[in-house]
């Protein structure tokens, strides 16, 4: 009977947190503007100017501190150095990333969040002068953080603002232990601000 009563406990327990998850539990969508530039000393700051891009993301919470995200990042690259990276136009940075994140309220108006990313990366362009095409992709790992400001009290529309951190890994045959180094790790940060609708 008690161990009975114990399960019964547990149960009831486990079912009144699952339905106050529920309650807090919700999507959002943020269109964001941001910045990516280069840091460090490989290829990606010696390489490309400050360029702009656009964010897509979504994120759902499953907890009253945690959540998962998606995103999907356009960037708009400028060739600054010829030289290093090659002559290209019409050059594109495609990154999608896939993470958790932690939130906590610092007031009625403020949520502070934390971010940790996993994703793919694409860059990829025309050379100069003739229609060949150029790509190279790999994989990127970020952390970020951002702060949510809440417009209305119905939390309908917020505007976000933060800045990124991501750590490139791209592919590159080269038999130079040197450039393989230089051309297939860079790091950027962006900077960013948009809107989030929540529903």
């Amino acid at each position: 009977m008690k161990t009975s009563l114990y399960i019964f406990t547990l149960l009831f327990f486990g079912f009144a947190n699952a339905q106050e998850q529920n309650k807090i539990s919700k999507f959002s969508a943020d269109l964001k503007f941001q910045m990516v530039t280069g840091i460090g000393d490989k290829f990606y700051k010696d390489s490309f100017k400050t360029s702009p891009g656009i964010v897509i993301g979504f994120q759902y919470k499953v907890s009253q501190k945690f959540g998962i995200l998606f995103d999907i990042r356009n960037n708009f690259l400028s060739i600054k150095n010829p030289e290093v990276y090659g002559n290209f136009t019409k050059i594109n940075m495609l990154n999608y990333n896939f993470g958790g994140f932690y939130y906590k309220n610092l007031n009625e108006k403020l949520t502070l969040t934390a971010k940790v990313l996993i994703g793919g990366i694409q860059i990829s362009g025309k050379v100069a002068g003739n229609d060949s095409k150029y790509s190279q992709d790999g994989t990127t790992y970020g952390l970020g953080s951002d702060l949510v400001y809440h417009i209305d009290k119905k939390g309908t529309i917020n505007i976000i603002g933060g800045v990124d951190y991501q750590y490139l890994n791209t592919k590159i045959d080269i038999s130079n232990a040197y450039y393989e180094r230089y051309y297939s790790n860079s790091s950027v940060l962006s900077p960013n601000l948009g809107l989030r609708f929540n529903f």
